[in-house]
């Protein structure tokens, strides 16, 4: 950010100076008012997820059970600051000067925890934390004992609203013909002495129906329509922007907040998540089709269950899938030291995205104990875990137009008269005479010919036993169009055309232009090498460790545990081994990936302590041997060998085969015509697989299993899932979604709620357990959650519904009354005056410069790098300025570089999952709407459009106001506009028909606050 005013005119010098003046002090403000009670949410999230867990597992035996040594207990914010014998262990806001801080650093006087130092990270987010002030929640430091000190579910769940059942409750006939929602509001404003607005300005309502409905301003039709001509009506209006396909691109942001939304991983290098604009696209297309609120959440997390997804009504792929990339948007770290330790991490960020998210419970905050406050044990956020550990990611083949599955159901149909005639071929090799084939063979073939027998050695060289990893149903999940029509032993149409050997995996059954997965059942890492005999063409092989993925980008710590292209004319060995003695005794699996390019076929795995594979026995045959293995287990290969060498005259098997050979060429065809396939990262089903609990959230210290289950405070004892078959992800689907469960359509219709209104009936969106706010109006929340499912989980018909309130449409200006008794509006006796959210911002300058490219879906344009952005990762080459002129929600989101003006504006850095946005008051926001270069960019654009529009200085005034503030100026406004122009045309020495003199007054309309904000 920076701030220059050369050039500027006065106005515009005044109006800089103003605006940075009053954002300096409203800032300043902020932060000199704040106590210890007044935390963000993203701050106290911050706190959960990161710091507690530190002070849990590293301090807390000596610092909070009990006597605390040197008389410090860290229990809470208060007794850190008041300290122990030494003085106060932190100073909010000064990590250096806090003697918490260099304890872990292990400075001369203080060496915290005395066992061994915390790792750098770990104390950087201690650092970080004081440094941001020390957030802690606002309960009490009794409050806390009281937890600390007894669990009982029951008893929580009796003492707080959120766990009770949803009842519909009795409304009473409105009088004046409201709505049952203006009902509710109005009886609350009456017991509170309160009267309720009349309605806002047109012009100000529409701004906000649109401003909600699309996150663009009104076209000049609706403001024509609505505005000025009033023929049309708000319902009118509502419907129009809710059938609008800029609709979904609104709701789809929302819910990207919610997602921790970015398309690279973050930490170091900030490498990127492949295809995660799939995810975005999907989002927009879900909402413009108002999917039931209850199959998207379905499709979130078990989207690749689904007997019958949903798909795509235009290009008929599969569209439920795709909303499981909603488990991998978040962050990544390569090289762990521990990689149990990280995926505990991993899983722990999925589980919090999932709760608060859906059900609106920090659940993650049980990692490390039991629920501080809500009826949450740390069995259940390990039973939770168990989904996840039984979930594997997945690079899944998208297929537009069906084209895919339809050349599979083609080949299927080839591969039948396939079999036939392979049967016929078989049967010709069977019955024929041993001795005169065999004869024939050695003569014409066996110098050609060299066979590898699966006979081998059990014992490794240093006498250690070699374990043979079984190749059968049981222990392997083959998933994708590579198999669609496989079975075993069944002829494989790669380059050539062969029979596959008996026990293998292999991915050519339908030639090599489908794609396909075979993974592992996991297994514990107890030897030094991995063997593999395969044969392969542009193969991915990757041993998993702990659901480790980052090696992809950055091997260290985990190198040879990854082959990105195998290719293998024939079997041949393939070790893994390189750093793979660095992780014996973590759990892993084995992962073959077909991208679609290639074809593989494994022949056997064997873990061995020996760096040397098992000999294979190579040898030529002579006419005995090959006689015992014409009708023999190796008839396969006897009859691919055949094949191969056109020698099916010997067993006069000369139709069958030339049969084989022109289904195959015709398999081949169907496959060429096929596109690149599209890719994008799913979930996908692991092998059942129940987590033990960790005392205090360490992976190290392993205690009971707990059974895979949801919430026992909802589901007391699960007996309905079926914990041996699969992960069971769509049984907890099932049961969130259950309109049983008090808390599902509870927290969505909240959600709603705090985007058309501007605040939650439950403020804290994100939270309804204790630490989160009870519900203004408790009897509304139930009325709106049993009406949504009722009327079949729309989130259209919801949001239609919120609109169409007296409510919705009253003005903003509070009365003296309401100012007094209800500064916060919570009564809502008036709208809220509600700032823009940054992309909005954006998106509004484009459309008053008429650059809005109003394309939709695809992949996103490259964010525009500022010579400020720096750091590990940084892209080489920068997006444009304006970005092509496309929708803000199109534009990358690269963890380690995110667009200062998003920042400045308080759009959450994706980190968790974020319902309520900041909203601040800075003087970065006022800097960049005076001096950023895009912003300048498009008032220079805007003038143009200005002059183009009008051929008198009050018709390009009136153009400017309805494009910016979707009004017509008033006269004050209309003549001090003129004066401005005049003016700035003497001062350039311009004409007034001049763009130059234009584009300064479209920048100061830019920087009015009607412009950013919502009245």
């Amino acid at each position: 950010m920076y701030f220059n005013r050369v050039n500027m005119s006065p106005f515009a010098q005044f109006l800089t100076t103003t605006i940075f003046v009053c954002a300096y002090v409203a800032s300043s403000g902020i932060a000199a008012g704040q106590d210890d009670n007044s935390f963000t949410q993203q701050q106290l999230d911050n706190f959960e997820n990161k710091v507690r867990p530190i002070l849990v597992r590293r301090c807390n035996e000596c610092h909070a059970e009990g006597e605390s040594e040197g008389g410090l207990s860290l229990r809470s914010r208060k007794s850190m600051i008041a300290g122990g014998e030494t003085g106060p262990a932190v100073i909010p806001g000064d990590p250096e000067n806090s003697l918490l801080v260099q304890a872990l650093h292990y400075d001369d006087v203080y060496q915290m925890p005395p066992d061994s130092k915390l790792p750098d990270e770990e104390i950087k987010i201690i650092e970080d934390w004081i440094r941001d002030s020390a957030s802690w929640p606002k309960h009490s430091d009794e409050e806390v004992a009281v937890a600390a000190g007894g669990f009982d579910i029951e008893g929580r769940k009796k003492e707080h609203w959120c766990w009770q059942p949803v009842v519909a409750p009795k409304i009473l006939a409105a009088t004046d013909g409201s709505n049952a929602i203006d009902w509710f509001l109005e009886k609350s404003l009456t017991a509170k002495g309160l009267k309720p607005n009349g309605p806002a300005k047109r012009s100000s309502l529409l701004r906000r129906i649109s401003f909600d409905l699309t996150g663009l301003p009104p076209s000049q039709e609706l403001i024509q329509q609505f505005a000025i001509d009033e023929t049309a009506s708000k319902e009118q209006v509502i419907d129009q922007l809710l059938d609008s396909p800029h609709f979904g691109e609104r709701w789809a942001r929302h819910w990207m907040d919610l997602s921790r939304y970015a398309e690279t991983h973050g930490h170091e290098f900030d490498y990127p998540i492949h295809d995660a604009w799939r995810y975005r696209d999907y989002l927009i297309r879900a909402f413009n089709a108002d999917v039931p609120y209850d199959q998207f959440v379905k499709e979130h997390l078990a989207g690749d269950l689904l007997e019958n997804p949903r798909r795509n009504p235009d290009s008929g792929f599969n569209e439920s899938v795709l909303a499981t990339t909603f488990w991998f948007l978040g962050e990544a770290t390569h090289g762990p030291v521990d990689s149990k330790e990280d995926e505990a991490k991993r899983i722990d960020n999925q589980i919090d995205v999932m709760c608060r998210s859906f059900i609106g419970l920090t659940v993650a905050c049980a990692r490390c104990h039991d629920h501080k406050f809500d009826a949450i044990s740390t069995k259940d956020y390990y039973a939770l875990s168990g989904f996840l550990q039984s979930s594997r990611r997945q690079k899944r083949v998208i297929d537009e137009d069906r084209k895919f599955e339809n050349a599979v159901r083609e080949i299927g149909s080839i591969r039948q008269k396939l079999d036939s005639a392979s049967a016929k071929f078989m049967e010709k090799i069977a019955t024929a005479d041993d001795e005169d084939i065999a004869k024939k063979l050695t003569d014409v073939a066996a110098p050609r010919l060299r066979f590898h027998p699966k006979e081998f050695s059990t014992e490794a060289a240093d006498g250690k036993s070699n374990i043979e990893f079984p190749l059968d149903n049981e222990h392997w999940k083959l998933d994708g169009f590579a198999f669609s029509n496989s079975k075993k032993q069944s002829l494989v149409v790669s380059d050539n055309v062969q029979w596959a050997h008996p026990n293998t995996i292999s991915s050519a059954a339908n030639g090599t232009r489908f794609g396909g997965v075979a993974h592992s059942s996991t297994f514990e890492i107890k030897h030094k090498f991995i063997h593999i005999r395969m044969k392969a063409k542009k193969t991915r092989v990757e041993l998993v460790v702990d659901g480790f993925r980052m090696h992809e980008f950055n091997a260290i710590l985990f190198r040879g545990l990854i082959f990105k292209d195998v290719n293998h004319d024939d079997y041949q060995w393939l070790t893994i081994s390189g750093e793979l003695n660095l992780h014996l005794g973590n759990r892993a699996w084995l992962e073959f990936r077909d991208s679609g390019d290639g074809h593989f076929e494994v022949d056997r795995i064997v873990f061995s302590h020996d760096r040397k594979p098992p000999k294979d026995a190579d040898q030529v045959f002579n006419a005995t041997e090959i006689a015992s293995l014409v009708s023999g287990p190796y008839a396969n290969d006897v009859a691919s060998w055949v094949l191969e060498n056109n020698l099916e005259g010997l067993f006069d098997a000369g139709d069958s085969a030339g049969e084989i050979r022109d289904l195959a060429r015709q398999i081949r065809a169907i496959g060429k015509k096929l596109p690149p396939p599209a890719m994008a990262f799913t979930i996908a089903e692991g092998f059942p697989e129940d987590e033990h609990v960790f005392v205090r959230g360490n992976h190290k210290t392993p205690v009971a299993i707990a059974p895979r289950q949801f919430l026992t405070a909802i589901v007391a004892q699960d007996d309905s899932l079926d914990r041996q078959h699969g992960s069971g992800r769509l049984h907890l689907a099932q049961q969130i979604i259950d309109p049983d469960n008090p808390l599902t359509s509870r927290v969505i219709v909240n959600r709603v709620w705090h985007h058309l209104f501007g605040r939650g009936i439950v403020r804290s969106v994100d939270n309804f357990g204790v630490l989160g706010e009870k519900p203004s109006h408790p009897e509304l929340l139930d009325h709106l959650a049993d009406e949504f499912v009722n009327n079949g989980w729309s989130v259209k018909l919801l949001i239609r519904k919120l609109m169409l309130t007296a409510a919705y449409a009253r003005s903003s200006k509070p009365s003296p009354e309401a100012a007094e008794q209800d500064p916060d509006n919570v009564w809502l006796s008036r709208s809220n005056v509600r700032r823009l959210q940054g992309e909005a911002i954006r998106d509004s300058m484009f459309v008053a410069s008429g650059r809005l490219d109003r394309k939709m879906f695809g992949p996103s344009i490259p964010v525009h790098i500022t010579p400020f952005m720096n750091g590990r990762g940084r892209p080489k080459k920068s997006g444009a300025l304006d970005s092509q002129g496309r929708r803000s929600i199109y534009i990358s989101i690269r963890r380690n570089f995110l667009s200062p003006m998003m920042l400045a504006f308080d759009t959450p850095i994706p980190f968790n999952a974020i319902g309520m946005r900041s909203v601040s008051n800075v003087p970065a926001q006022a800097l960049i709407m005076m001096n950023d270069p895009l912003v300048v960019q498009q008032a220079n654009e805007f003038a143009k459009r200005v002059v183009a529009n009008g051929s008198t200085i009050e018709q390009r005034i009136e153009f400017a106001y309805l494009n910016t503030l979707a009004r017509k100026p008033n006269e004050t406004e209309l003549e001090k506009s003129k004066g401005f122009i005049n003016s700035q045309a003497r001062r350039l020495k311009a004409d007034a028909d001049s763009e130059k003199v234009w584009a300064d007054f479209c920048h100061v309309l830019f920087n009015v606050k009607e412009f950013i904000w919502l009245n």
